[in-house]
C-alpha cells in the first residue's frame, strides 16, 4: 500500500513526503482519489475478467451451475439442484436439473476436498450420502470432506425423469388381463409379451419360434419406447435431442465433472460400491486429472462389449 501510495504521489508530481500528501490540502486529496479510482478500480475489473476474483466453493458456488435451496452451514446437509446440459459440449442443447445434497465439512474449505459417494443401482441418489456417511461412518472426523451424492439423470427428482405415471386399476370381470389393462406406459411390456423379469424370461432358450416371439415383442417395446414424446427435447435452436441418447454411466461422469467445477474443487474423490463401483471407474479413466481418490466396493466387472456381456451372462443363468 505504502509503495502504491507514493506512485501515486508522484504521477501527480506532489513535492514532499507521502504523509505530506496523506495530510495535504482538501484539493491535494480530491486529486489523489481521483488518481487511485483512475488506476486501481480498471485493475480490479481486469482480475475479474481475468478470473483472479474469490473461487467458488462449496460454501459458495458457480450460482450459474448450482444452487443450494437453504444458505449452506460448516457441519450440516443442503439440498440443491445442479445445472447440466444434455450434451457437455453442446451448450445449446436442452439443460437438465439434477438433485444434488451435500453434508459439509465442519472446516471450511473441506481440507481433503469434495467427495462423492454413489451406492450402485443405477438408481442411487441423494439419499445414499444421507443414509450412508453418518450412519455408516464414512463421514469419517467429519471434518477432512464435502461429502456429497447426486440424483444422476432421469431418477429420483431430477428433470426430465424416466419415470412413467401411467399405472392404473384394471376393469373387472376379465377372463384374461393384459399389460395394457395396468398401465399406458410406452415403455411397459407389449402385450403378449412373455413373462420376463430382472435377470431371465419363461421361455424355453432352445425353441426358436420362442425365442423370436420375445424379441418381436421386446422391439416393439423398444421403438415405443424411444418415440416418447416425453423424450424429444428441444435446444436452444429447434433441434431435437432424444434423452435415451444421453444417458448412462460415462454422461453421469460429465455431471459429476460439473459439480466439481460448480464448487471449485480443484479434484474430488469418489466411494462407488456396486454399481457406484462403475462410475468412479469411468469418472477417473476420463477425468484422471481431477482425480483425487476412488474406493471401489464391490466391484463390477468392466463390460466392453455388450455383445459378450449378454452371451456370458445367458451362459451363466443357463449353468446355475
Amino acid at each position: 500500500l505504502e509503495s502504491t501510495r507514493i506512485r501515486l504521489h508522484q504521477r501527480i508530481n506532489f513535492s514532499g513526503p507521502v504523509s505530506q500528501v496523506a495530510n495535504g490540502t482538501h484539493q491535494q486529496q480530491q486529486q489523489l482519489v481521483s488518481v487511485v479510482l483512475f488506476l486501481v478500480v480498471p485493475s480490479v475489473i481486469s482480475d475479474h475478467l481475468r478470473g483472479t476474483t474469490a473461487p467458488f466453493s462449496a460454501m459458495r458456488p458457480d450460482p450459474s451451475l448450482l444452487k443450494w435451496d437453504r444458505v449452506p452451514t460448516p457441519g450440516n446437509m443442503s439440498d440443491g439442484t445442479l445445472t447440466v446440459h444434455l450434451d457437455p459440449d453442446d451448450p445449446e442443447s436442452p439443460e437438465m436439473k439434477l438433485r444434488v445434497k451435500m453434508l459439509f465439512s465442519k472446516r471450511q474449505p473441506a481440507p481433503m476436498g469434495p467427495m462423492l459417494m454413489h451406492c450402485g443401482g443405477p438408481g442411487s441418489g441423494t439419499e445414499c450420502m444421507e443414509t450412508h456417511a453418518r450412519i455408516s461412518g464414512f463421514d469419517l472426523d467429519g471434518e477432512s470432506y464435502d461429502i456429497w451424492s447426486i440424483s444422476q439423470r432421469g431418477i429420483a427428482g431430477s428433470e426430465p425423469s424416466m419415470k412413467c405415471s401411467g399405472a392404473k386399476l384394471p376393469p373387472l370381470g376379465k377372463d384374461k388381463y393384459d399389460i395394457s389393462d395396468f398401465t399406458d406406459c410406452p415403455c411397459a411390456h407389449a402385450d403378449g409379451t412373455p413373462l420376463t423379469f430382472d435377470r431371465g424370461t419363461e421361455i424355453d432358450p432352445d425353441d426358436e419360434e420362442q425365442v423370436v416371439n420375445l424379441l418381436n415383442h421386446m422391439k416393439l417395446r423398444s421403438k415405443r419406447c424411444y418415440e416418447w414424446d416425453k423424450m424429444q427435447l428441444k435446444g436452444a435452436k429447434g433441434k431435437t435431442y432424444n434423452f435415451w441418447e444421453w444417458s448412462g454411466t460415462q454422461l453421469l461422469a460429465y455431471d459429476i465433472d460439473t459439480m466439481r467445477q460448480a464448487i471449485g474443487g480443484e479434484q474430488l474423490s469418489i466411494w462407488g460400491a456396486s454399481y457406484g463401483t462403475m462410475v468412479g471407474s469411468v469418472y477417473a479413466t476420463v477425468f484422471p486429472q481431477n482425480t483425487q481418490r476412488v474406493v471401489l466396493n464391490g466391484n463390477v466387472p468392466p463390460f466392453p462389449e455388450k455383445s459378450t456381456w449378454a452371451i456370458g451372462a445367458a451362459g451363466g443363468m443357463q449353468q446355475a
